[in-house]
């Protein structure tokens, strides 16, 4: 089966299951308008790009950067899908499938043109299949999301990236999952540890402010008491010297009262006056106050 062919018979598959989808039959249109030297097929197949390129990012990728409503996404979205589901609906094989879809890009290719998916490059389907360092891949087989196969044996979608194995991927997503939850409960257990840490460091310290406050409150009043202590002393010494100040006061007005009495009976008596009871006593104590006086400075006492 010829190239040419098969896009015919992509062509017929399509009319077959019901025709284009609107909004694919309407860029289809729009395409064959502005390029005729493009096939039916080719505009056809630029179109379904377009219209999954629009529900996946928003993007039309035609020249310049559009971005579409959601609602412009949403009827792109239903397109796509009615796309995929007519062409399931055939039971074309995948051969004449991918050969409808890529006959466009390898033509433009080898005009030296480009097209919406890239270097998508599609496998001849009348080959036998490639064999390579990843061993052999059936392209009747192609994994899900794929559209065809690039250099032979990677599958791509239709803007030409890349369709990863879906196990491996899981796979790959399921250890990032673990790695992630695994740092993230190291970073966790870190985390209460260093809580745990700072607020033992804060305990640590509000126990030693504590102990330091007590130690501080105790000296404070023991230095109070001894300070009470202090003044008490201060105090009983002071009252002592103003007792012995007062004695001493009283004790000299006494004597001096007494020497006057004594000088005055000794006058009268000298006189040949009669001495009172009064001038007897004081006289009397008098004397024996000056004996008292003389034996003091003779023992080596002090004078009262």
């Amino acid at each position: 089966m010829c190239k040419r062919e098969a896009c015919e018979m992509g062509t017929n598959w399509v009319e077959k299951a019901g025709g284009l989808p609107e909004m694919v039959k309407r860029m289809a249109k729009h395409l064959k308008e502005k390029n005729p030297g493009w096939t039916e097929s080719h505009c056809i197949a630029v179109a379904v790009n377009a219209v999954k390129k629009m529900a996946k990012t928003g993007d039309t990728n035609f020249k310049g950067k559009q971005n579409v409503g959601a609602k412009a996404r949403g009827r792109a979205s239903r397109n796509a899908a009615e796309w995929e589901r007519k062409k399931a609906s055939t039971h074309l094989s995948q051969d004449a499938q991918e050969a409808a879809e890529t006959w466009a890009i390898i033509e433009l290719a080898q005009s030296g043109g480009s097209d919406t998916r890239g270097d998508v490059i599609a496998k001849n389907p009348s080959k036998k299949k490639k064999e390579t360092d990843k061993g052999p891949q059936e392209p009747d087989r192609l994994p899900p999301g794929a559209v065809g196969w690039k250099h032979g044996w990677v599958p791509v979608d239709a803007n030409g990236n890349p369709v990863k194995d879906a196990q491996k991927e899981a796979d790959a997503q399921k250890a990032d999952t673990e790695k992630v939850l695994k740092e993230g409960k190291a970073k966790h257990g870190a985390a209460l540890k260093k809580q745990a840490d700072e607020k033992a460091a804060r305990e640590a310290e509000t126990a030693k402010n504590k102990a330091e406050a007590a130690k501080r409150k105790t000296a404070a009043e023991a230095k109070r008491k001894a300070n009470e202590a202090k003044r008490a002393v201060r105090e009983k010494e002071s009252a002592r010297k103003k007792s012995v100040a007062d004695i001493k006061r009283k004790s000299a007005e006494s004597r001096a009262k007494l020497k006057e009495a004594a000088a005055q009976a000794i006058k009268d008596r000298k006189e040949g006056r009669q001495l009172t009871p009064y001038q007897v006593q004081a006289l009397a104590a008098w004397e024996q106050l000056q004996r008292a006086d003389v034996y003091y400075k003779r023992t080596g006492g002090v004078d009262r």
